[in-house]
């Protein structure tokens, strides 16, 4: 029986010549013709609904990108200014986080060489540490053109239907995980414009009531002094009643009878 060429008539003479046969075509991901992308891969449309009416609006759709890189980069929308400007401020605060970045990927990137070196090192935490490597790639790759690229995922995506790995072909430094996480982000984004969070109402505290006015200390004589329970060891009191007592006649004074120290005095007597 004769081999069935899917590909009909198309170059079998030089294929048959070179010692290929079809699945090899298939094995490397050759295209059937038009409709394919430059690595020779399809794109692939999604079957689902209509796309939503704000994707088609660029009003809505830059109102949407300023909410998406104002969260993006950890900052509040500023009030007061259009949506272009609101752009144009988080990416410049992107901008500025940008070596921070950075200095982590080098950081981790020098982590995962001496690791690498290391015969004992255990593989599952260089893979993690690659992983991590790549996402802090990914970010930094997007974040130095943020709005630009989640434009062309609202294109590609929403207006032309491709699904994910098409986007993330499609646009350069993306990722398919990283256009899932901005199309979610940027329909969390949609939902958001549409309906505002309500302020927070601020907590009224009551009033404290005004503290109760302290009574009059009570005149104590020498009684009391004697019978009262002091913390300190006997004789510091002693020394330091001594002591304001000398205080006072070195300042000129005419020191009046301490009813504490007659106490103590005859306490320790």
């Amino acid at each position: 029986m004769p081999e069935h060429n899917p590909y009909g008539n198309m170059h079998s003479e030089a294929l048959r010549e070179a010692g290929l046969s079809f699945d090899d075509l298939q094995r490397m991901q050759v295209s059937e013709g038009g409709g394919g992308t430059s690595n020779g891969r399809k794109r692939h449309r999604r079957e689902r609904g209509p796309a939503p009416d704000w994707v088609n609006n660029n009003a809505i759709v830059q109102q949407v990108l300023a909410i998406w890189i104002c969260k993006r980069a950890n900052i509040k929308p500023p009030a007061g200014l259009s949506p272009w400007e609101q752009i144009q401020r988080a990416q410049a605060r992107l901008a500025q986080n940008e070596p921070m970045w950075l200095n982590m990927l080098l950081r981790y990137q020098h982590k995962f060489g001496a690791l690498r070196q290391q015969p004992d090192t255990d593989p599952d935490k260089l893979r993690s540490l690659a992983v991590q490597i790549e996402r802090l790639d990914t970010r930094v790759l997007i974040d130095r053109k943020a709005a630009a690229v989640a434009a062309g995922v609202i294109h590609y995506y929403f207006r032309m239907g491709y699904d994910s790995v098409a986007v993330a072909t499609d646009i350069d430094g993306l990722k398919p995980t990283a256009a899932r996480q901005i199309i979610l982000q940027l329909k969390r984004a949609y939902a958001a414009l549409m309906n505002p969070p309500a302020p927070k109402a601020k907590k009224v505290r009551a009033a404290k009531p005004a503290p109760a006015p302290r009574p009059a200390a009570p005149a104590h004589d020498a009684a009391w002094f004697a019978r009262r329970e002091y913390k300190t060891p006997l004789a510091i009191r002693l020394k330091n009643a001594r002591w304001r007592r000398q205080r006072a006649v070195k300042a000129g004074g005419t020191p009046t009878p301490s009813l504490a120290l007659t106490a103590l005095t005859a306490a320790c007597q």
